[in-house]
């Protein structure tokens, strides 16, 4: 993502990047480390633990997380379905933490 994002910097006309601007370096660092390289990392860390289905069932928090952090960070106003969003994703993730109930053994 980080190579990206110098590509599109060179041969761009307008200003250019600001590399002395302290919100684009953390930008530019959440992008490459935490996007990029933690959220990979924690994927191949859960599904080597086998929780393949648990690790897809919690793609679906990614725009409602996504969401509620722009509150606070980016000053949206909090509404209603986001707060919809929400509640149906803490519904999601206790799903996903109970244990999945024992199937009855198969009959010959």
């Amino acid at each position: 993502m980080g190579l990206c994002w110098l590509g599109l910097e060179r041969g761009q006309p307008g200003p250019g990047i600001d590399w002395a601007n302290p919100a684009f370096r953390f930008a530019f660092a959440w992008t490459v480390l935490a996007n990029s390289v933690g959220a990979t990392l924690l994927l191949l860390w859960l599904l080597a633990r086998g929780a393949a289905g648990r690790v897809t069932g919690l793609f679906f928090l990614v725009p409602p997380v996504t969401a509620l952090a722009a509150v606070p960070l980016l000053g949206e106003p909090l509404r209603l379905p986001l707060l919809g969003a929400a509640l149906l994703g803490a519904g999601a993730v206790r799903l996903l933490a109970e244990p999945a109930a024992d199937k009855p053994a198969a009959r010959d």
